[in-house]
């Protein structure tokens, strides 16, 4: 059942029981009222008899408090209107409440559901900084140490004026019968009331403070009276400006009151006094009017050196002449000592003497310190979790996301998808056996966001650039090229009848239809995956697309990132575009089942006390020694589930040009070995940047060419006149030579068919049909959508797990973090043994301990203080454990001795009783 804050009406009854429940004729102290028997530490009525002794059969009581945290907000972080508090809190007894104060109000239960292990408090916020505490209770009683964090809430504009103070009650003037009163009210700014205080008669009062739940838009303070006078209370509230509001009540209090303190002396020891002894007796006595209630002693010491000595519990004293004369006997430790004695008459006012003595005794060990030892029951350690869209951002952190590869994308069918949008955006009537291709960019959504330096299609490089994927022997523009001489040449001896066109003689040399493109989409798809997709830093060896789950939440909007410019890489992905992709379906769903493998083990540090090491015990798989145990191959404990059937994504792919013109490589010699693992001289095309255009087209036109091997006769008269060599003669496939009789029209240098088409392409990607695109300017980018990414959902679901197992051991620390972070710097700690026999384990060098490297120079369990005979084994039959030497405990007391990494030697008493479920163990520190 869900536990939740108190409302504001029972913060009301609060106040009401805090009136109901203290003396309101005077009581100056927070003791129990006249008539109530003191309770001692641990609820024991009266003076407790230290001779009765400890069963060491029964499993010690809980004496340590409980430890809370707050995990959220962060130290300094910012908060809106309203903040949620997150938080932990721990006890071997169990934690019976969470308290949590924001700013000033007062401290309200926070809410939780598995036993206050995690809680929650949330809460308005107020402005500016302000401060969160938070404690906790357990369910023996003790209250742990009050944690807290400065955060910010909104800032406070402020005005001019300052807060207004209302009293609502009592009324002004009133005479009371009691010596206190509750008094409450209003106060409120234009801005935010930080703080309040109460003056009487002049005096600041802060024995106690100003409540509230609301920052102080309603407030109570209890107030006591001094008797038989007026008491002017005056109440200032402050904004975060510092500006001032206030309000003054006057009370007349009754003068039957007692107010006169008691009187106290203590006898022994004397003040200054010099002892030599592990305890002293206080000796004095207290008298009043109408009677002392108690007399309290506590040992203090002054650990800071500020003069502020810190107190222990309160002792009472014994009497049997009520406080005429008093005694009790207290430890004390070792060096400077602070006595204070308080006597409490019935009316609960006090009077206090502090007595100062110096202890010259050093004990051999210092005074044990016992800590529980529990054994902790064997978790569920099964983790499932069914996740929709929100539940995987909830439970994994984009940073975690980030870092998590769920695919691997083969390109080659996208970048086929996006080749033929691109080049059907103006159209297809290019595929025609006509020389005018008839493009029309109008004809498509694609084609009308073409726009070029004067607004039009026609002159944008994104039209040049699809001219020149469309271009065909029959459409082939090679004006300005080393071409323009042949095909005049055809042309004249065509119209002669003598001879084929020049997209016949072109269509026989390149070995293709007269309708099909130059460089064909397969071609091109290859050269965009290996020069421009595989050099990206952020892609695969083979230009595989990697897919995080980070992209995937995102409808792959954050591979605009990704695959944008990265280094001297241009990108794939135009500067600044988002890619779109709706991955996911309404109905998504992610399943996963894990096993933890981690077991939390009660620990002591010997310097500090009761802490707790996580260790991990993983023997089952896949995998070995990770704290959670996927298993993503296991359709059973991993699945996805509402993919999009058939996925496509929009995205802007981008391609850049050389700023200069790229010549061929021509000529009988070197550039018969030009190739791109062998490049012959930097002006060349293959020491250019494989990610430009003018390398994507040599590359594309040499995957389509580089067997090529034919001999066409352009032109013949009885013998032929005109022949295309390629692959002739002893020269490499896809080398080109035009043997031309008399070298009419003033036929090509010898070259490879891919320089030949580069030539063309550089030469049509700039010459339009109505504009001219200056050199290095044809750079284009193509917002394509709806572009099939060339998978299926199930397609989808079978690469992830794969993927996934492969990543299980650094997902499993990821998404747990540096869980070693949070455990103690344990010496030792308790498991039972395979035999269920209760054994303590020595820290060992594998162990998950936060700080310094390990450092022990004697670890293990010893039967003497010269730490000589060791009692401890590192092989116990069953254990599974050879790393630490372990102690097991027979039922009982045992004494052994250990070190710790500073090396100090410590003693230690383990208590087991019937039970192993928890034991003791009694840790004392060698002094000397």
């Amino acid at each position: 059942m869900r536990r939740r804050a108190p409302s504001l009406l029972v913060f009301s009854l609060i106040i009401q029981s805090f009136m109901q429940g203290c003396s309101l004729t005077g009581g100056l102290d927070d003791g129990p009222p006249s008539g109530h028997a003191d309770q001692g530490p641990g609820g024991d009525a009266g003076p407790r008899d230290t001779s009765v002794p400890v069963d060491p059969f029964v499993p010690p009581r809980d004496e340590a408090p409980p430890r809370v945290t707050i995990t959220s907000p962060a130290e300094g972080a910012s908060t809106s209107d309203g903040v949620t508090v997150l938080g932990t809190a721990l006890d071997d007894a169990g934690v019976a409440s969470v308290f949590v104060q924001v700013g000033p109000n007062a401290p309200l239960a926070a809410s939780t559901e598995d036993g206050f292990r995690t809680w929650s408090f949330s809460s308005a916020a107020p402005s500016g900084a302000y401060r969160i505490t938070a404690f906790a209770y357990d369910n023996a009683g003790h209250r742990s140490d009050t944690v807290s964090v400065m955060v910010h809430g909104p800032s406070a504009g402020g005005g001019a004026s300052g807060p207004t103070v209302t009293i609502v009650a009592p009324t002004d003037g009133s005479v009371l019968a009691s010596g206190a009163a509750v008094i409450t009210g209003h106060a409120t700014d234009d801005e935010a009331v930080v703080r309040m205080e109460l003056v009487r008669d002049g005096e600041l009062l802060e024995e106690r403070p100003i409540l509230t739940d609301d920052f102080y838009a309603s407030w109570a303070r209890r107030v006591t009276l001094l008797p038989g006078q007026t008491n002017v209370f005056t109440f200032r509230a402050y904004d975060a400006l510092g500006n001032v509001g206030e309000a003054t009540l006057a009370l007349v209090g009754t003068p039957e009151v007692d107010r006169l303190p008691p009187t106290l002396l203590v006898t022994a020891p004397v003040d200054g006094a010099s002892i030599a002894a592990p305890s002293v007796d206080v000796r004095g006595s207290a008298m009043d009017r109408l009677g002392i209630r108690e007399v309290k002693i506590q040992v203090g010491r002054d650990l800071t050196g500020d003069g502020e000595p810190e107190y222990g519990e309160s002792l009472m004293a014994h009497t049997l002449d009520e406080f005429a004369s008093f005694e009790r006997s207290v430890d004390v430790p070792s060096g400077d000592v602070f006595l204070r004695v308080r006597a409490i008459d019935v009316s609960g006012v006090a009077t206090t003497e502090v007595v100062r003595i110096r202890n010259t005794y050093v004990a051999e060990w210092a005074e044990e310190q016992r800590y529980p030892l529990f054994l902790r029951p064997t978790p569920d350690t099964t983790v499932r979790m069914e996740l929709d869209r929100d539940g995987v951002n909830e439970v994994i952190l984009p940073s975690i996301q980030a870092q998590t590869e769920i695919l691997r994308l083969d390109p080659a069918t996208l970048i086929r998808n996006a080749l033929a949008q691109i080049k059907n955006a103006c159209g297809t009537a290019w595929r025609n056996d006509a020389q005018n291709p008839q493009h029309d960019c109008t004809l498509t959504p694609l084609g009308r966001t073409f726009g070029g330096p004067n607004g039009t299609w026609q002159s944008s490089a994104e039209y040049a650039l699809v001219r020149l994927l469309t271009m065909t022997p029959a459409n082939v523009a090679v004006a300005g090229t080393s071409l323009e001489g042949l095909e005049g040449l055809a042309g004249l001896l065509s119209s002669l009848g003598l001879a084929g066109d020049f997209s016949d003689i072109l269509a026989q040399t390149l070995g293709i239809s007269r309708t099909s493109e130059i460089v064909g989409t397969e071609a091109v798809a290859t050269a965009f995956q290996t020069g421009l997709l595989a050099p990206h830093p952020n892609t695969g060896p083979n230009g595989e697309m990697i897919i995080t789950l980070y992209d995937a939440m995102n409808d792959l909007s954050s591979l605009g990132a990704t695959l944008g410019p990265a280094g001297s890489h241009p990108g794939i992905l135009a500067a600044g575009s988002t890619p779109y992709s709706e991955v996911f379906t309404d109905a998504f769903q992610m399943t996963i089942v894990a096993e933890s493998n981690l077991r939390w083990r009660d620990g002591v540090d010997l310097s500090l006390g009761k802490e707790y090491i996580a260790i991990v015990e993983d023997r089952t798989g896949p995998s070995t020694n990770d704290v959670l145990e996927f298993d993503f191959n296991d359709p059973a404990r991993f699945d996805v589930t509402g993919l999009t059937a058939n996925p496509v994504v929009d995205l802007r792919i981008a391609l850049r040009e050389n700023a200069r013109f790229i010549p061929a490589c021509t000529g009988d010699g070197p550039c018969k070995t030009n190739a791109p693992s062998t490049p012959r001289g930097t002006q060349y095309v293959w020491s250019t940047p494989s990610w430009e255009a003018e390398y994507t087209v040599a590359s594309a036109a040499r995957t389509q060419y580089r067997t090529r091997v034919a001999n066409p006769c352009a032109f013949s008269l009885f013998v032929c006149l005109a022949r295309i060599n390629v692959g002739q003669n002893g020269d490499p496939p896809g080398w080109a030579d035009f043997n031309i009789t008399l070298n009419l029209g003033n036929p090509p240098d010898e070259q490879f068919i891919w320089e030949m088409v580069s030539e063309v392409a550089q030469v049509a990607l700039h010459r339009l049909p109505s504009a001219t695109i200056p050199e290095g300017q044809a750079n284009v980018a193509f917002t394509l959508e709806d572009i099939g990414v060339g998978m299926t959902a199930e397609e989808i679901r079978a690469a992830v797990r794969p993927v996934l197992q492969g990543q299980a051991s650094t997902l499993s620390d990821m998404l747990l973090g540096d869980y070693a972070a949070n455990n103690g710097r344990v010496d030792l700690f308790y498991a039972r043994g395979a035999d269920g026999v209760p054994t303590v384990y020595f820290a060992a060098a594998g162990d998950p301990r936060p700080g310094a490297p390990y450092g022990y120079a004697r670890p293990g369990f010893f039967s003497d203080a010269a730490l000589t005979s060791m009692v401890s084994t590192r092989t116990v039959p069953g254990s599974g454990d050879t790393e630490h030497e372990k102690l097991r405990l027979a039922v009982g007391e045992s004494t052994v001795f250990a070190q710790d990494e500073d090396g100090g030697v410590y003693r230690l008493r383990f208590v087991v009783g019937a039970d192993p479920t928890e034991i003791a163990v009694y840790v004392s520190r060698r002094t000397r």
